[in-house]
């Protein structure tokens, strides 16, 4: 059976190498004339190896932008691969490094195509050694309460935290704020878990990056003596006398309604509702505009009312 085999393999070796020759020749021939072109091709970049200590306090790059050049053939398939240039930063210490990128480290690539430009084609890199620091909360806060309304306290939980970070930041840092909170016409306790501020980079927050926020809200109370206010008497069908018939009074309200508040917009009134004649010892009551806030109800005296009918008062 080897010796059919050789038979078979052997008989016109001749023109079967002859053919083989050609086919090769005409392939390189076809390559040489296909269409070439030229083609933007972004490759990731894959940091391996970082030393725990350290920390990065530039941005880095975190892709390149390569053009190549090879047959349309080969750069269409190209366009669906995903190219990757790894970086190896073992054995790198605190200060600046400098990476070159290196065509032939490009992974991914296929035979037959040039790399024409690399952007960057180099960059640097500081270094700084990696620490911990346990920092105090600052609550940062925008614009005022409503008018008339102040901040009473502030709470934050917990009050202070441990940051990781570049060395030459955290050095010089005795306190991280929290992002701001906008408490403009606030009349109200808020209270809410509030982001600590990532704008510093490079810092990270073991224990969480939020700390929980109560901003105790309250009045601003005022006080003023309003001065003879007159009382007045409704739902009698009698003659009646009041005695005294004006009172001061003392009205604690926030502020700015205070400012507004005007004597005449004050009611002091009696019901009389179902009182009979004669004299009667009874509390005026007290009636503001609705808007008007008071602290609390003034205590206001007790009243003489004296309730007669109108015949009897004209045979007197």
């Amino acid at each position: 059976m080897l010796k059919r085999l050789k038979e078979v393999l052997f008989r016109n070796f001749s023109f079967k190498l002859l053919a083989a020759v050609f086919a090769f020749i005409l392939w390189v021939f076809v390559s040489s004339k296909a269409p070439y072109d030229e083609i933007p091709v972004e490759v990731k970049i894959i940091y391996k190896n970082m030393p725990k200590d350290l920390v990065v306090l530039d941005d880095a790059p975190q892709s390149l932008l390569i053009r190549v050049s090879g047959p349309k053939l080969v750069l269409r398939s190209l366009k669906k691969k995903a190219l990757f240039y790894e970086i190896d930063l073992k054995g790198t210490r605190k200060g600046k490094a400098m990476f070159s990128i290196i065509p032939s480290k490009i992974d991914g690539l296929p035979s037959g195509v040039e790399v024409t430009s690399i952007n960057p084609s180099y960059f640097y890199l500081t270094f700084d050694k990696k620490t911990s620091k346990v920092l105090k909360v600052k609550l940062i806060t925008i614009s005022e309460p409503k008018e008339g309304y102040r901040i009473k306290r502030i709470r934050v939980t917990p009050k202070r935290v441990e940051v990781v970070g570049p060395e030459s930041v955290l050095k010089n840092m005795k306190e991280i704020p929290t992002e701001a909170v906008d408490i403009t016409d606030a009349s109200f306790t808020i209270e809410r878990d509030i982001p600590l501020d990532r704008s510093i980079k490079h810092l990270q927050f073991p224990s969480g990056d939020s700390v929980h926020v109560v901003i105790e809200i309250e009045p601003v109370w005022v006080s003023k003596v309003f001065k003879g206010i007159p009382i007045t008497v409704i739902n009698t069908p009698y003659k009646y006398r009041v005695i005294p018939d004006k009172l001061d009074i003392r009205l604690t309200m926030i502020e700015p309604g205070l400012k507004k508040l005007k004597a005449e917009d004050i009611q002091l009134y009696i019901d009389a509702s179902g009182l009979p004649v004669g004299e009667h010892i009874t509390t005026p009551i007290l009636k503001l505009p609705e808007e008007m806030l008071l602290q609390k109800q003034p205590k206001l005296p007790e009243v003489k009312l004296r309730l007669w009918e109108e015949s009897k008062e004209k045979g007197k």
